[in-house]
């Protein structure tokens, strides 16, 4: 269905709407003129009125005040003219052929095969119909050969009459209508307004008045008016939300499209009523379209003149053709209050504008404002420009740290004295050679700062700088480098006892070194027999892996080894290593002798075993010279120091000399 059979349909909906009556009732609508009352007779739906046009409708009248009977005002029931009488009464034939081609079109009924089909069929009959019924009220002529329009002429002046219809040989009747001379109607005032282009239209719509359009007329010179509307403009059906009861007033609003603003034209209204008869026009109104937008702005941008240090606002030229200036304002702050810095700028050819000395380290939030010829104005949005900071701060200085017992380091500096300052950054390495990372994870305000430090680890170094940020986030130069040295409090590695050798009276002790690179020292305990203390034998430096101790006869000794560092932490004791000492026999001590001769130096010895492993001093410590089976030896070297260890056939040790030197 297109737009203006939805109109008709719902103006007929309306209509329907003020029928008064149940389901049999049968809509009449009465108007009084001159001297006349007109009739509209209006069936319920397209059933009730194919039973009219089969069996005609009878006019009843009766004056009110006199309790008379009603009488029959026309003995023929009134029914559809046929061709002759529409000749006759000299009707435009095409008007009843259409008249025709509407009822044949109502009639019709296709074949029926379903539920759906019959809904189907029964809706098409009530559009055609409804559309039927409207262009009866457009139409007089329609109206008159329908059978729909009935005009009583014979009335007596002063009389109030009441007028009911019915459908010939049925019991289908409208609800009386009283009629008096008293019946008025006018054509709602016209109210408008300009737009961009166009001119907006409005009046109120009484929904119980009988008129059923309007046509909205228009003219360049105010005498001659063409209608803007082909088809007339009628008012929707409107409902309250929380009932169906039609609103009484409704607003009409149309719009007239020009194709130029500032060109004065008159307007009026004309309405008509449900008998297709027009009522006096509106008065007259003027209208015209006026150019009630701003102005469209291009590309805008702030960039700064490195050589001038300025700020300068670009812009494209709108491409209105309208504009007659421009303007710009400025603010400090995004939702500041905007003060305007320049207006009037000249829109042809001008497309930037350039602001001297700004503040530096300040942003510039700035609008441009176009103004067009009628006085629209458009504004931008924000734009934000700011002469950019490069000088950076001063350096960090006076770096300095407290540590406290828990771990907790206390970094303190001297205060910029920048007046742009942001704040600092701090970086830590646990290497001064390695790359420091940043540990502050925003900018930092305070001129102090605290870092928590793992007291336990080998690496008891840690290295600090400090630098400066300014708001432009320009860095200062790093401060210099701060070394934090940790308490140490790592034990050393321990060593291990390697050898537990009896010589004679003494027992030479052997270990390796701890691999500890802070070791100065390492303790010799030893425990004697049955004995629960460990006493302490004796000290050596970091360089010595040996130590003697003096024995006293057959008894077991327990030995362990202590590592100490410099910072006085002990390793835990090596593996406790023990020995069962011999008793002391003259026959078992290995006496060593030494003389030189033109070969060298002549080591000699008792013979005690059928091993013999000699060392000589060299670089302030013995080292294993050779191995040999005689109680002798020949060394070219002609001085030095020498001691000798004898063993048995199955590699034991069975004795060591003292140290003889040549």
């Amino acid at each position: 269905m297109n737009k203006q059979i939805r109109i008709y349909i719902a103006m007929i909906v309306i209509l329907l709407a003020f029928m008064n009556g149940h389901a049999q009732s049968i809509g009449l609508l009465a108007k009084y003129k001159q001297q006349e009352v007109h009739l509209k007779i209006l069936p319920e739906d397209s059933k009730q009125w194919l039973e009219g046009v089969e069996n005609g409708y009878i006019i009843s009248r009766r004056e009110l005040g006199k309790d008379r009977e009603y009488q029959v005002l026309n003995s023929i029931p009134l029914l559809p003219m046929t061709e002759l009488e529409v000749i006759n009464q000299g009707i435009d034939v095409a008007v009843f052929d259409f008249h025709i081609k509407k009822l044949k079109a109502v009639r019709d009924r296709p074949s029926l095969s379903s539920i759906g089909e019959v809904i189907n069929a029964a809706d098409h009959q009530d559009n055609m119909y409804s559309l039927y019924i409207l262009l009866t009220m457009r139409e007089k002529e329609l109206g008159r050969i329908s059978g729909l329009h009935y005009v009583d002429k014979t009335l007596q002046s002063g009389k109030v009459y009441q007028y009911k219809v019915s459908i010939a040989n049925t019991d289908k009747a409208s609800l009386p209508i009283i009629v008096d001379d008293r019946s008025y109607l006018k054509t709602p005032t016209l109210i408008t307004a300009s737009k961009d282009q166009a001119v907006l239209f409005e009046w109120l719509h009484e929904q119980d008045s009988p008129i059923a359009g309007y046509y909205l007329e228009k003219s360049d010179t105010g005498l001659n008016y063409e209608r803007i509307n082909e088809a007339p403009y009628v008012a929707q059906t409107e409902k309250y939300v929380d009932t169906l009861e039609i609103q009484k007033v409704v607003t009409i609003t149309r719009v007239d499209s020009l194709s130029s603003n500032y060109q004065s034209y008159f307007y009026r209204l004309v309405a008509f009523d449900i008998w297709g008869e027009e009522l006096a026009p509106s008065e007259v109104v003027k209208g015209m379209g006026v150019d009630v937008t701003g102005p469209t702005l291009g590309y805008i941008e702030v960039r700064v003149d490195s050589v001038e240090n300025d700020l300068i606002i670009d812009w494209e030229p709108s491409q209105d053709g309208d504009v007659a200036s421009y303007f710009v304002t400025l603010s400090y702050t995004m939702n500041g209050k905007d003060s305007l810095i320049v207006k009037d700028l000249d829109a042809n050819g001008i497309s930037e504008y350039r602001i001297s000395d700004p503040l530096e380290l300040e942003n510039h939030y700035f609008k441009l404002g176009a103004i067009d010829t009628s006085g629209n104005i458009s504004i931008s949005t924000v734009k934000v420009g700011f002469v950019p900071d490069i000088t950076p701060p001063s350096q960090v200085t006076d770096l300095t740290y407290e540590l406290d017992s828990t771990g907790v380091l206390s970094l303190a500096w001297s205060p910029s004295e920048d007046t742009n300052l942001k704040g600092y950054l701090v970086f830590k390495s646990f290497m001064e050679n390695q790359e420091f990372m940043k540990i502050t994870d925003t900018v930092h305000s305070a001129n102090s700062f605290q870092d928590s430090c793992t007291l336990n680890l080998l690496n008891n170094q840690r290295y600090y700088y400090v630098l400066a940020l300014d708001k432009s986030f320009n860095p200062s130069e790093p401060s210099s480098i701060l070394r934090v040295q940790l308490p140490d409090t790592i034990s050393p590695s321990r060593t291990i006892i390697t050898d537990l050798i009896q010589v004679g009276d003494e027992i030479k002790v052997n270990w390796l070194k701890s691999q500890s690179e802070d070791v100065i020292n390492y303790k010799i305990y030893k425990k004697v027999g049955d004995k629960t203390e460990w006493v302490d034998v004796g000290i050596v430096d970091f360089t010595t892996t040996e130590f003697i101790d003096k024995i006293g006869g057959a008894q077991r000794i327990l030995y362990k080894i202590v590592a100490v560092d410099k910072s006085g932490n002990e390793s835990q004791q090596n593996a406790i290593k023990s020995i069962s000492t011999r008793g002391i026999n003259s026959s078992e001590t290995l006496s060593l002798r030494i003389k030189s001769t033109e070969m060298g130096a002549l080591l000699e010895w008792g013979e005690l075993g059928s091993k013999y492993k000699i060392y000589r001093k060299k670089e302030d410590r013995f080292h294993l010279l050779d191995y040999v089976d005689e109680p002798k030896y020949q060394d070219k070297s002609a001085h030095g120091e020498y001691y000798i260890k004898a063993y048995d056939e199955r590699g034991r040790l069975l004795s060591e000399s003292k140290i003889v030197s040549i």
